[in-house]
């Protein structure tokens, strides 16, 4: 989540057909839970909506405001408005995210096993505007550690798969350990995942690997075995990031109303564990 101060080449994936909606079963693996977002109402034992108590960070614009999500058919929706009131929260932008933060965590690391989150989402673009997906460590300092799963801003057709640990985010040159940005079409449906053993991190997207990130490429910042983490369907306006301001895009008011309403929709989420044999 935090700024980007470099780019690289984009790797190609395939198009939404690509992330067709299925059954929860995944070949080689265990579920050991899913959200397939049935029902009118959020699980208020896995689920929270902003403000959440000991999580302030990286919600701007966030607040409990029945407008900015809804639950129908099997979709979770979260939106981006605009509002009369200019000190409502990013000058009148609105949105929301729900997170397991205190209510539920999953383990990636465990010895002897291999951990996978899939989250299907879809979304719109709109100046300003940032949904992601990512994972944190609930106690988090001092083996702080950031999963960003997916994160998209503006009107960009691609997404970025992020690593952040603790050494990263105190060294203003280097704020990521390692990401990777993606081209494609985000208002189509995709599968964005995660997989975690004590060994090596794995991003994927549509079940193609899109980036590695492993304790031997990096012995000193690998704090993810023997931690549990918490996931965030998160959206957001007005961060320095989609202000572009440090890409060489020159200055954009961010939000500025372009694109909104806007949203991100989640299909399902699942967790699975695979024994390592």
């Amino acid at each position: 989540m935090k700024n980007l101060f470099f780019s690289i080449a984009a790797i190609a994936v395939c198009a939404g057909s690509c992330a067709p909606k299925n059954e929860a079963g995944l070949k080689g693996w265990d579920l050991q839970w899913q959200e397939e977002f049935n029902g009118h109402q959020l699980d208020s034992t896995v689920w929270s909506l902003p403000p959440v108590e000991g999580m302030t960070g990286w919600h701007y614009g966030c607040v409990a405001d029945e407008r900015t999500w809804s639950l129908e058919d099997g979709i979770f929706t979260i939106k981006g408005i605009k509002t009369d009131d200019e000190e409502y929260g990013v000058r009148g932008y609105i949105t929301t995210s729900a997170l397991t933060f205190g209510k539920k965590a999953f383990p990636l690391a465990v010895e002897g096993q291999r951990s996978r989150m899939d989250v299907r989402a879809r979304m719109s673009k709109a100046a300003g505007w940032q949904p992601s997906i990512w994972m944190t460590e609930p106690t988090g300092y001092p083996e702080f550690a950031e999963i960003d799963v997916m994160e998209q801003i503006n009107f960009e057709d691609r997404v970025y798969q992020t690593i952040h640990t603790q050494q990263s985010i105190q060294d203003p040159r280097r704020p990521n350990a390692k990401f990777v940005a993606i081209d494609l079409d985000p208002t189509e449906w995709h599968v964005y995942s995660v997989v975690v053993d004590c060994e090596k991190l794995v991003y994927m997207i549509d079940g193609e690997v899109t980036m590695e990130y492993s304790a031997e490429e990096f012995p000193d910042e690998y704090p993810f075995p023997g931690h549990s983490y918490c996931l965030h369907l998160q959206s957001i306006f007005g961060t320095g990031w989609t202000n572009n301001e440090y890409r060489g895009d020159g200055p954009r008011p961010v939000p500025n109303g372009e694109g909104v309403p806007c949203f991100v929709s989640y299909d399902w989420c699942r967790f699975y564990t695979q024994p390592i044999k």
